[in-house]
């Protein structure tokens, strides 16, 4: 055995006993872009902005007797449109809600984005699959799933080191765009 698969299975024993180890495996983080997240909660604002105020319109003009949808009279009435004003008004927080949040990754999307090229960038003049090969030094008989791991932790530590304030999700995200990215060029070649 390699002093390196010997040393990788070090680590894992070590994070095994400290109850490290299922944690990395169960966690779920999954990164999105914050183009994703500005994109998902700005439509969920408009539908559920929207779905409120005509919602509340359409009470307002139903009480003005403009036209009529709902009978206000009486206890069934008032608990009717009690109800609506409730379910309408939880629309709206929700899409303010989500309108808030959608501003916000707004702001993160140029930066982001930046970050991004600089990595992918940093990845493509610096390590090929067949650089990335000879630093990790697999046997002939190395299953190819495992080197894809291997191949995305050595990337990890490499952009960690010259990129400090990257998220581990978002160099994650990086790397597996990376090597699906080389590995669909290669087999095309």
């Amino acid at each position: 055995m390699k002093k390196s698969e010997e040393t990788k299975i070090e680590t894992i024993l070590e994070k095994e006993e400290e109850g490290e180890f299922i944690h990395e495996l169960t966690s779920g983080k999954v990164y999105e872009q914050s183009k994703e997240v500005y994109s998902n909660n700005f439509s969920t604002a408009v539908t559920f902005i929207s779905f409120s105020i005509i919602g509340l319109l359409v009470l307002v003009l139903n009480d003005l007797k403009v036209f009529k949808f709902l009978n206000v009279s009486g206890a069934q009435g008032i608990v009717t449109h009690l109800s609506f004003i409730i379910v309408f008004g939880i629309c709206l927080i929700i899409g303010l809600k989500s309108l808030k949040i959608a501003n916000k990754a707004k702001k993160n999307i140029e930066n982001e984005e930046k970050n991004d090229n600089e990595i992918n960038e940093f990845l493509k003049n610096n390590y090929s699959i067949e650089l990335i090969d000879k630093e990790c030094d697999f046997a002939p008989d190395y299953a190819e799933e495992m080197r894809y791991f291997d191949r995305a932790n050595f990337l990890k530590n490499k952009i960690k080191e010259e990129f400090p304030s990257a998220s581990d999700e978002e160099i994650d995200y990086i790397i597996d765009q990376y090597l699906n990215q080389d590995t669909d060029e290669s087999s095309q070649a």
